[in-house]
Order: C-alpha cells, then sequence, then structure tokens
C-alpha cells in the first residue's frame, strides 16, 4: 500500500516453530511498533526474533515477499492478481489454439492450390504434433526450476513467429511440415507452463475453476479462428489468416511481461493478504522442487490413468479439432465462406460447458457433496462417455445440416466435462509438479493426435469417405478411457516430496538445544525413583 507520509517499511516476522516437520506458519506480526505501512518482508526467524531483542537477532534467512527492495513505494491495486493472471493464460489458450486450428480451415483452399491429396493433408496437420510432443516433458521439467512465466512467455513468442513463417514456406512441402513441426514446439510448453503457475497462484479451493476458465480459451480460439479463417481466407486470401492471427502472440507477451510473475511473492503489486490467501491454502510452498522424482511419476497408477484419459480424450478431440471444417464440407457439402457458424457453435458451446464445470466440479468438493476423487471420476465419465455416444449417433444425421451441428454440439459439450476430471487431477495427485505430471500426459495425448490425424487421413482416402467407421473407433477409445480413469484415479497426492530443509546454520542450534532437552529430561526420569525411595 502507499505510504502518503514516506513512513518506514513494516516488517513482518514468519515465525518457524515447528521443529520435526519444518512446516512454515503465515502469522504476520509487527515487530518494534514499526507503523503498518510500506514494504512487506517475510523474516524466517529463531526463538529470540520479536522478543523485544534486535531485529535482526536469531534471523536465519530472508524471503521478500513483494519482490521490491525496502523504500520503494508500492501502488495499490484493487483487483486479485491471481485474476488478472486467469485472464492472461486465458488469452493465451486463445491466442494458441487459433494459430494451431486456423489450418484446419485454411488447407482447404491450399489444398487446391497445391493439389495436395487426403493422405498428404493428413500428414500436414499430424506434423505439429511431433514438435509438440517433444517439448511437453521438458517444459514441465524447466518450469518446475526456472517458473511458468519465463516458459510460457519464450513459448508464445516462437510459436507466433512460425505461424508468420507459414505462408511463404507453403508451396515446398517438407520446409511446410518442419514449420508446423517448430510450431507444435512452441505451443507444446502450454499446459506444462499454465499447470506450473496454477500450481503456485491459487488455492486449493480455486483450482479447478481457474484451469475450466483458463482451458475455455482453447474452445474460444477455436470459435474466434472458425468464424474469422474463412472470411479472410475466402475476401483475402488464406495467407493473411497466418499474417493476422501470429501478429496477436506479439501484443499478448508485452502485457503478459509486464503484468505477470512465476509466483506470489515476486510480484510487484500483489497485496500481502493476497499472498496470505495463496499461500495458506496451497501445497507448493514448501516444497523442494529441485529434483524431480521421475521413478514416482513412472510408476503411480494414478499418473497412468490421467495419462491413459488424456490420450483417449485427445483421439477424438484432435480428430473433431482438425476435421470438423473437412466433414461439412465433404458430407454435407457447405461451402468455404458458409463454414463459420456449423464450425463455431459446438466450440461455443464446449466454452460455456468448460466453465460451468469448472464451477460445478469446486462446488461439489467445497461442499463434500462428493469427495475429489469421484469429482474427477463423475466428470471424466461424462467428458469421454458422452461423446462416444454422440459421435456415434453422427452418421444418422447426414441428411440435415442442422441436426449434425445439434449433436456435434452436445458431443463437444460433454467432453468438455473431462477438463475437470483428468485435466485438473493433475494438480490433485502431484500439487508440486503437476507441470511435469500434466507433461508426461500431454506427451501421450499428443501421439493419439499425431495418429489420429494420420489416421483419419488413410482411412479417408482408402475406404471413400467413410466418415462412420472413423466415428466408430473414436468412440471406442474413449470409452476404454472412461474405464482405466474410473479404476485407477486417485484424489490425494501419491507423488510424495520432501519438504525444504533449512540451513544448516540454523538448524544446528535447534538441533543442540533439543539434545540437551532430551538429555535433562532423561536425567529428571533417572530422578524420580530415587526421590520416591
Amino acid at each position: 500500500d502507499t505510504d502518503d507520509g514516506g513512513g518506514a517499511a513494516e516488517l513482518h516476522q514468519l515465525t518457524q516453530r515447528k521443529h520435526d516437520n519444518n512446516d512454515v506458519e503465515l502469522q504476520p506480526q509487527p515487530m518494534g511498533g514499526v507503523p503498518a505501512t510500506g514494504t512487506h518482508t517475510l523474516l524466517l526467524a529463531g526463538d529470540d526474533a520479536g522478543s523485544g531483542q534486535d531485529p535482526g537477532a536469531g534471523v536465519v534467512g530472508t524471503e521478500r515477499l513483494m519482490g521490491v527492495e525496502d523504500g520503494q513505494r508500492r501502488c495499490r491495486c484493487v483487483v486479485p492478481q491471481r485474476a488478472v493472471l486467469v485472464v492472461l493464460i486465458f488469452l493465451a489458450e486463445v491466442i494458441c489454439y487459433v494459430d494451431r486450428t486456423n489450418i484446419s480451415v485454411a488447407i482447404i483452399p491450399m489444398q487446391h492450390q497445391y493439389g495436395w491429396s487426403s493422405s498428404t493433408k493428413g500428414n500436414i496437420l499430424s506434423a505439429f504434433y511431433y514438435g509438440y510432443l517433444i517439448t511437453q516433458i521438458p517444459a514441465g521439467w524447466l518450469a518446475a526450476k526456472y517458473g511458468g512465466k519465463i516458459i510460457l512467455g519464450a513459448g508464445v513468442v516462437l510459436w507466433s513467429l512460425f505461424t508468420i513463417l507459414t505462408p511463404p514456406v507453403a508451396g515446398y512441402l517438407p520446409l511446410l511440415l518442419l514449420m508446423r513441426v517448430l510450431l507444435g514446439a512452441g505451443e507444446g510448453v502450454t499446459f506444462p507452463s499454465v499447470h506450473d503457475l496454477v500450481a503456485n497462484w491459487y488455492p486449493g479451493n480455486e483450482v479447478t475453476r481457474a484451469i475450466a476458465i483458463m482451458t475455455s480459451g482453447q474452445e474460444a480460439g477455436t470459435v474466434i479462428s472458425m468464424i474469422l479463417t474463412p472470411l479472410v481466407a475466402a475476401y483475402i486470401g488464406w495467407p493473411y489468416v497466418f499474417y493476422m492471427f501470429g501478429a496477436l502472440g506479439f501484443v499478448w507477451y508485452l502485457f503478459f511481461h509486464v503484468l505477470a510473475s512465476a509466483r506470489p511473492e515476486t510480484h510487484p503489486w500483489i497485496s500481502h493478504q493476497e499472498v496470505l490467501l495463496i499461500r495458506e491454502n496451497s501445497n507448493t510452498h514448501n516444497a523442494d522442487n529441485s529434483e524431480i522424482p521421475w521413478r514416482q511419476f513412472f510408476v503411480a497408477s494414478a499418473v497412468w490413468a490421467i495419462a491413459t484419459a488424456h490420450f483417449c480424450f485427445n483421439f477424438g478431440w484432435y480428430i473433431v479439432l482438425g476435421w470438423l471444417p473437412s466433414y461439412f464440407n465433404d458430407v454435407l457439402h457447405v461451402q468455404l465462406a458458409e463454414l463459420g457458424w456449423p464450425s463455431v457453435l459446438p466450440f461455443a458451446f464446449m466454452c460455456i460447458s468448460t466453465i460451468t464445470s469448472g464451477f460445478a466440479s469446486d462446488y461439489l468438493i467445497s461442499t463434500e457433496l462428493l469427495s475429489v476423487r469421484n469429482t474427477r471420476k463423475l466428470c471424466n465419465t461424462i467428458g469421454l462417455c458422452g461423446p462416444a455416444v454422440f459421435l456415434l449417433i453422427l452418421r444418422f444425421t447426414t441428411h440435415s445440416l442442422i441436426l449434425t451441428v445439434v449433436i456435434v454440439c452436445c458431443a463437444l459439450s460433454c467432453g468438455s466435462f473431462s477438463r475437470s476430471g483428468y485435466w485438473a487431477n493433475a494438480i490433485d495427485i502431484a500439487p508440486q509438479h503437476s507441470g511435469v505430471c500434466i507433461g508426461i500426459s500431454n506427451s501421450l495425448g499428443t501421439v493419439a493426435g499425431l495418429v489420429g490425424n494420420v489416421f483419419v487421413g488413410y482411412t479417408l482416402e482408402w475406404t471413400h469417405n467413410n466418415w462412420n467407421l472413423i466415428f466408430a473407433v473414436i468412440a471406442c477409445v474413449m470409452l476404454v478411457g472412461a474405464i482405466v480413469f474410473g479404476l485407477l484415479a486417485k484424489g490425494e497426492p501419491v507423488i510424495l516430496l520432501p519438504l525444504q530443509q533449512p540451513p544448516r546454520a540454523a538448524t544446528q542450534p535447534l538441533k543442540e538445544e533439543e539434545q540437551e532437552q532430551d538429555q535433562e529430561q532423561d536425567q529428571e526420569q533417572e530422578e524420580e525413583p530415587s526421590a520416591i525411595r
């Protein structure tokens, strides 16, 4: 808060009293009668801190809460900074999916211009996932080590650059495939870094809704892409689709660089009360992120439950994402300029349903109507079984565009519940390293996208556009994912990490004092029988 009188800075002690497990209690206390204005500092203090002695006595470490030097003034910010972060990440995912999905529409005039077959078209769409696969796990590790802000910002800049470079190389297929791979590598860091930010910024009772709002940007971006891409491609030219959308990422980065930080403690404008709220209700503030427990990740059945559900959902999700405009064009004969509303409505409904499912899940958990585990299982069952049923119905609706769009809307609306299922479950089971968990999971999910797009391309070519076979395979795969997650999913942390240990200089006096106390107690116990006799 701004100190109008230019007063001295308020210092707060962070008293460490639990020697057995080194827990940190966030209980601010004013020191030495200093006025409660100015910059806040957290002190890891020993027994003598705040006891009337020199404020520096007993201090074993200092962590600056606000990330600014003493004496600097702080502006008053009414808006919670975690709300600002939700908006920024939502916009990042909008841009992510605009740049990912614009080619699903633009590839129709590109195919006509360059004479590509359906199998070549499938290879172009699947090339993205090779790069996307490569950066998943490294991004989770880098986000845990350096913070999600740096990794996410770098990813947006890189994929925006490769989006802009797509039209100049489109006429030369190997370079176009390379550009799609590099675009995928840039976007591959998105979700591991976002999960790291969510785990560090949001209290437990806000995690699901935060993820739901952020991930609804995927559908919002798809809606924007499906509305604007046909119009731009039809009236201006398909290359401008990539130029216009690619430029958005650079504009976003300017705001993100100024307004976001990797941890609440380092944010320049966050209030002291908001940091306390986050840290008192978070499982990540006392974790040792220096080492990744890789073995725990690869042997935990709960991790494989998430990964399997992720693979099975993405198999159908990426096929619909990449091929829905082609389905409308090939089967229902919708022209390019008219592809907007049939392609937009399903993703618009999915966007609304994603946010609704997030708030509903948090309500079920906070009111204890369902446990975390059962809430995740319920949402995941709806998210995978619902689309499976509705996609099978599509074979009976090819005579009506409106009816087909309604069925696809129902399928994707049900599918959005998976975001509150396996997607949010990564933070439940690995709160300290959720970015690594979602990186492992999304790696397998990316394989599904790669395989799915190639499968559709060759199936359409070999079976003369047999979409019913494609939808039947998607339904079977999704049902498998729902069953596996229902059997193996957990709702509590299974990736257990050691808590941070205080510096040796700080702990040594405490250990010596504890040993002296133990010796005194032993002597008293030995003297008691003698006194009785």
